[in-house]
């Protein structure tokens, strides 16, 4: 289905409020849960049981899946990934190529940042 805040996918089983802007390369798959003002941009994927909520913003290359949580005003963008538990909130930002995992939070005004060197390549 095409969002009509954006033009971007959301799958069958996955929940996105009309107040939430999916831009039209974006996507939102499994029982993925979209609300408030966010912002899923670029070429961002949000899927399995992963929520997204407040004014957070997920763009350019980012994934957000498993059961992590994004909120506030936070912003994950570049080719992160936020998976499994992980909490990303308040005015936290996740780039580049980092990877947070597991039950990591990162709050405040944290800024988080990873790259990879040469032919490694990040799984999505």
């Amino acid at each position: 289905m095409i969002h009509p805040n954006g033009g971007g996918y959301v799958g069958p089983d996955a929940f996105v409020a009309d107040t939430v802007y999916v831009g039209p390369d974006a996507k939102v798959l499994g029982c993925a849960c979209i609300t408030g003002c966010a912002s899923i941009e670029g070429n961002a994927i949000i899927k399995d049981h992963a929520t997204v909520h407040g004014s957070a913003r997920i763009f350019d290359y980012a994934v957000v899946k498993g059961d992590a949580k994004v909120h506030g005003h936070a912003h994950v963008y570049g080719n992160a990934i936020i998976v499994n538990f992980a909490n990303i909130k308040g005015h936290a930002r996740v780039c580049g190529d980092a990877v947070v995992c597991d039950y990591v939070v990162v709050k405040g005004k944290a800024f988080v940042t990873g790259f990879t060197s040469g032919n490694q390549k990040v799984k999505k």
